[in-house]
């Protein structure tokens, strides 16, 4: 298994690997209430998404590549699958300067167009040809939420754990952890804490790796009309767990092992 960080071409790769891990996934309900009759429009939300990230400073996507050594089920890895992406994982770094972010995620001219790009892109897309599966108003609630509670512990600079999925048929195996690992390592090395979410199917992988329920986010019960359906359907509300990690969550021994395969 090798981590590194995501390059352009892995994109459209993540994008899937986020559509299929969160296919019954209730928080992307909420956020995504129409995904099933517009799976394309999921699929592109995410694509241009995280192709913004990889062009904006202190922000960071590690992905989780096979190779020949990894063992999948108890077999070795399958026959032409060594250099194939199964997992990742999406950092922000916040309340650092411009030296601190650039150690995530450096700027430079290309980046600078890139973001001016698919800022045009958004603009065209949000006038033209809206995205027909997402809930703007549900995602704003979320983050507005999850930053308030953010603030009610103290710190100067932090990491905000976005976002995990591993591809299905490679779940269990193990990639999840190294995944936090990684960021606990990188916020051991600067002294700041990590700030997450968890699903009900995350929730005690975060927990069994040092993470501390710090409140909860309150997804409001929608009702949406979907295409081809005569009766709306009413999503639930919905109780997210919001965590935080402290800079020294994991042992010396631990911290050690992930930073001598970086």
């Amino acid at each position: 298994m090798k981590l590194r960080p995501a390059l352009l071409r892995d994109v459209p790769t993540i994008a899937l690997i986020g559509t299929l891990a969160f296919a019954g996934d209730p928080s992307y309900e909420h956020f995504f209430p129409r995904r099933s009759q517009y799976p394309d429009d999921f699929y592109a939300y995410l694509l241009h998404d995280y192709k913004r990230m990889l062009a904006t400073p202190g922000q960071l996507i590690m992905v989780v590549e096979l190779d020949e050594l990894d063992e999948i089920d108890g077999q070795d890895t399958r026959q032409g699958e060594r250099g194939r992406v199964v997992a990742y994982a999406t950092f922000v770094r916040s309340g650092g300067t411009v030296e601190e972010l650039a150690r995530w995620n450096s700027d430079s001219i290309a980046k600078k167009l890139q973001r001016w790009l698919l800022h045009l892109e958004r603009v065209y897309i949000s006038i033209f040809t809206p995205n027909r599966a997402v809930s703007r108003a549900a995602l704003d609630d979320f983050w507005t939420q999850a930053y308030a509670i953010h603030a009610t512990t103290p710190f100067s600079g932090k990491l905000d754990f976005k976002t995990l999925a591993v591809l299905p048929g490679y779940q269990r195996q193990g990639f999840g952890e190294k995944l936090i690992e990684y960021g606990g390592y990188r916020a051991y090395e600067e002294g700041i804490p990590v700030f997450g979410d968890a699903t009900s199917k995350g929730l005690q992988l975060y927990l069994r790796n040092g993470a501390r329920e710090i409140g909860r986010i309150v997804l409001q019960e929608q009702v949406v009309e979907r295409p081809g359906q005569s009766e709306p359907i009413k999503l639930p509300q919905l109780e997210t767990p919001v965590l935080r990690w402290d800079a020294g969550w994991a042992s010396k021994e631990r911290i050690e092992k992930v930073a001598g395969s970086n």
